[in-house]
Formats: structure tokens, sequence, C-alpha cells
């Protein structure tokens, strides 16, 4: 404890300095800390360096112990950043649709490698096919009286034999020119339907 501080009394969470200098021991930490950031920094690393199995081990414990804590943090995080972040919340459904297509064989691969295209470039070629009504806050999941569009493939993805990311017919389904926006509804009553 810092020289001058009293001793917690029943009732009262930080003791206070008797010169004024400080209300409490939460501010006088916060204040060390951003004096001597790179010291602590420094102790940190060299830390984990020396108790990296100790670490890796008590890491594991506590995750198994608060997963189903983290799974609703985290779906709840996904939820919200989803509905504020359109590019966001494409990413992860491209992501979802390449890891369920290659039946979760993507080996921790980011989509873009395996399909040769960024988010961007995605973007702008459905951007350039969408109809006026089209825009990013439209898309997605069908809600009732509301016209939403999705990611049609041209020639659908169940009229494509692929086992994995390298082969050719998986390079062909995913490929730019067999992606387009089409209108909810229509997308759902095309189904698996292909006219060359």
């Amino acid at each position: 404890m810092p020289s001058g501080v009293y001793k917690r009394t029943k009732g009262k969470k930080y003791g206070r300095y008797i010169d004024g200098r400080c209300n409490n021991i939460k501010e006088y930490k916060k204040k060390y800390r951003q004096e001597h950031i790179e010291k602590i920094k420094e102790r940190d690393r060299k830390y984990r360096q020396e108790h990296k199995e100790e670490k890796k081990i008590s890491d594991k414990k506590y995750r198994l112990e608060h997963k189903e804590e983290r799974k609703k943090w985290q779906r709840k995080y996904m939820r919200e950043r989803s509905r504020e972040d359109c590019k966001f919340r494409f990413d992860k459904n491209i992501r979802t649709a390449i890891c369920f297509a290659l039946k979760n064989k993507k080996a921790g691969r980011h989509w873009e490698d395996l399909v040769g295209y960024t988010l961007q470039d995605l973007m702008k070629h459905l951007e350039s096919l969408f109809e006026p009504w089209m825009n990013w806050n439209n898309w997605g999941k069908i809600k009732k009286g509301e016209k939403r569009w999705n990611i049609d493939h041209i020639k659908p993805q169940s009229l494509f034999k692929y086992k994995n990311s390298e082969d050719k017919e998986f390079k062909l389904c995913w490929a730019l020119n067999n992606l387009q926006p089409l209108e909810a509804v229509e997308n759902i009553k095309k189904s698996n339907h292909y006219e060359n």
C-alpha cells in the first residue's frame, strides 16, 4: 500500500491520501500506470516468457470455466456489431457460407485467400449489379413488409462438385461472375434451378 494511505475502513471502498494528492487508490494506480507504462509492459512481457507453460494451463482452465459466459458475450458482440457494421456482417456471412460449403474444412484460412478476391472486390461487383431499390441496409434475411435481397449463385452451389478449396469447381462456384444480388423471395423460388 502506498505511503500516506489510510487502511480500508468498513463500508468504504478506497482509503484516502492524508495530504490530498490523490482521492483514492484506484486513481493512484491509474496515474502510476500511465507514468510507468513501458516499465510495466516490459515486466509483463518478461513474466509471460518465464511462465509460459503455467499461463497456458491457467488460460485453458479459465476458458473452460467461463465457456458459457464467453459464448454469450461473443454472440451478443457479433449481433451488435452485425447490426451496426454491414461490412462486418457481410464478411461474417461469406466466411460462414464458405465454411459450410467446404464442410468446415477451411483450416483457419481466410475466405479471401480461398476465393482469390477481397471483400471490397465482392462488394463492388455486387453494387455494380444492384437494382435501384437495393442497398447494403436491405441485404439479408427476409423481414415482413420489407423488400430484401440475397447473394445468389447464378449457377447454384449444389450443381458444383468439390471436396476442397483447391478444386476447380470450388473456384468456379465462388467466382465473382457466378455471384449476383437477387431479391430474397425470388432467390428462394429459384432454389437450385439453372438454365444455361
